[in-house]
């Protein structure tokens, strides 16, 4: 009897041993995150590329996947990441602000974006907004026109919005008369469609009382508080990429190249260089963004003075209802 108890004890502690191991083993299973940034693979989104590809997520404990928008869904990041395809979005301040108004929790766990790259590029001069008075103007589909939205309210000026998906045909053939672009992305493409655009055709959002942070990570609030410290690994691993970014440029871009072929995106180098370089001059904090001299990317938080100012721009212009605190969206890290 004595000799079977000491087996049972013996099958059991060895169990027991099986189980803690399993779950030690668990335990050292990175964390999971999945991210959906803003659009389709490009130099927008280096610095999230560069940390996966030169291993700061991994070197984080972090197992990451970057998981993109089709360009022909009609879903939004924000859907994603209430369906459960994602945990981590890149997405503009408005669109998240927008997004809380619906009932959509959502946290901000980094600010790239320091400044707008909104602009407005026009077929004739423009003096101010209300040159655009009465005139057909291009704009996404998808949104991101809130800035322009409350501008054009602000300066009395009413326009017939033109709704695109992507590209710049509709500028090009002077389907409309003017249309929203970013300094990042489809001006360059105007540029490169065109040749050089006069500036004083042109509104550059970051240049009026209408500048706004753009971009940044949001994720939902329960995420939030059940991986604060993972996401706060997250965060600093995305500010090394995009700091590699800065200083190995040549390298960074390669990295997008190969993103960019294996979603087969129609894009060249130039494109592509022209884009990190406004990315990350939009990422500086100072007013060299605007004056195009060099800096370093920042990540500012959003502050409760901005977070104000675009809470009073949305509500201005109706695009949000419900009162919303800075408590809700940004909290202490």
């Amino acid at each position: 009897m004595s000799y079977q108890l000491s087996i049972s004890r013996w099958i059991l502690s060895l169990i027991v041993l099986c189980i803690m191991n399993i779950c030690e083993a668990d335990a050292r299973q990175p964390v999971r995150f999945i991210l959906t940034p803003t659009w389709s693979s490009q130099a927008q989104f280096a610095g999230y590329y560069v940390a996966m590809e030169k291993g700061f997520f991994k070197a984080a404990g972090l197992d990451v996947s970057i998981r993109h928008l089709k360009t022909s869904t009609k879903k939004t990041p924000v859907d994603m990441l209430q369906q459960g395809e994602c945990n981590i979005i890149c997405i503009s301040l408005m669109q998240a602000i927008k997004a809380q108004d619906k009932g959509r929790k959502l946290v901000n766990i980094l600010q790239t974006s320091q400044n707008s790259g909104l602009m407005c590029a026009s077929q004739n001069r423009l003096s101010d907004f209300q040159s655009l008075k009465g005139k057909k103007i291009g704009t996404w589909k998808t949104g991101y026109k809130e800035i322009a939205d409350y501008a054009f309210w602000k300066s009395g000026v009413n326009v017939e919005w033109i709704p695109f998906l992507k590209g710049v045909n509709l500028f090009l053939s002077k389907a409309v008369d003017a249309t929203l672009c970013y300094s990042y992305n489809e001006f360059i493409q105007l540029l490169m469609a065109r040749g050089d655009i006069p500036s004083e055709n042109i509104i550059s959002f970051a240049q009026t009382p209408y500048n706004l942070p753009e971009e940044g990570l949001y994720v939902n609030k329960t995420f939030y508080n059940s991986h604060r410290d993972d996401l706060k690994k997250f965060a600093n691993a995305c500010k090394k990429g995009w700091n590699y970014c800065r200083t190995h440029k040549d390298e960074a871009l390669q990295i997008v190249l190969r993103y960019t072929k294996k979603a087969n995106i129609a894009t060249n180098v130039f494109h592509q260089r022209r884009m990190l370089d406004e990315v990350l001059r939009l990422q500086q904090d100072t007013p060299s963004a605007i004056a195009h001299r060099p800096g370093d990317s920042t990540f500012t938080p959003i502050s409760r003075a901005t977070f104000r100012k675009a809470i009073e721009m949305l509500r201005s212009t109706s695009a949000i209802s419900n009162v919303i605190k800075y408590e809700d969206m940004f909290m202490q890290r």
